[in-house]
């Protein structure tokens, strides 16, 4: 029988998602990723958040995200914005240049979101967790990985077994003991702009770039394995 927490996750799969990183204002590249997701029928769409701090229109970003309906959740860009921190960057969104109701819509992003899969429960962040300075990286070592408190929590976390976060700007896939972190990179123009297409029904995840079609073979979400 189900526990309540289980029920009231929303579930993913059998389905193929969108899953897009870190914008960083990048309206345009935003556009392009959006449309595609369009073309191809991918009808669910997740965002990990800083969406806030770029070169191009943070407006614009916020009006595209709330017109798709894409579900997005609090970057640590996007929290310096709302507390007038880092506005010194070059990068930075202004205070006060975001319309009232992209404001509202920043001011509301949740930092978790939890869903169902058929490979167990996934959690949306920004970093991990709740701390959105918090990551793993493709390079880290068996060292960093014991020594990173809230990675080896989330190994831990019984309620987790799938982690979709951006933070890094670092596309990438990567297992550990019954918890896969599916890293969405970034849209921002000065590292490989990419999104991803999670298969929560064949268990593929595929890089797509702005420059390039794909990026190597689709990666794998399991390791886990599927539910059911």
């Amino acid at each position: 029988m189900s526990s309540e927490n289980e029920r009231s996750r929303p579930e993913l799969g059998p389905n193929r998602i969108g899953l897009v990183g870190d914008v960083h204002a990048e309206d345009a590249l935003l556009e392009l990723t959006l449309g595609f997701f369009q073309r191809t029928g991918i009808r669910t769409v997740l965002c990990t958040g800083d969406v806030m701090d770029g070169w191009g229109d943070a407006e614009r970003c916020c009006r595209l995200l709330q017109e798709h309906g894409v579900v997005t959740v609090l970057g640590n860009h996007d929290e310096w914005f709302l507390g007038g921190e880092y506005r010194e960057l070059e990068e930075a969104t202004a205070v006060g240049s975001l319309s009232a109701r992209s404001q509202a819509l920043v001011s509301a992003l949740p930092r978790t979101l939890s869903y169902r899969t058929p490979y167990g429960n996934a959690l949306l962040c920004h970093g991990l967790g709740t701390n959105n300075n918090a990551s793993v990286e493709r390079s880290d070592d068996e060292n960093a990985v014991r020594a990173n408190v809230e990675l080896q929590s989330l190994i831990v976390d019984p309620e987790v077994q799938i982690v979709l976060n951006g933070h890094t700007h670092e596309a990438m896939v990567r297992h550990f003991a019954g918890l896969t972190v599916v890293n969405a990179g970034s849209l921002h123009r000065d590292y490989e702009p990419v999104f991803l297409v999670v298969d929560f029904a064949t268990g593929s995840v595929e890089v797509r770039g702005l420059r390039e079609a794909r990026i190597g073979p689709p990666l794998r979400l399991g390791e886990l394995s599927r539910l059911g």
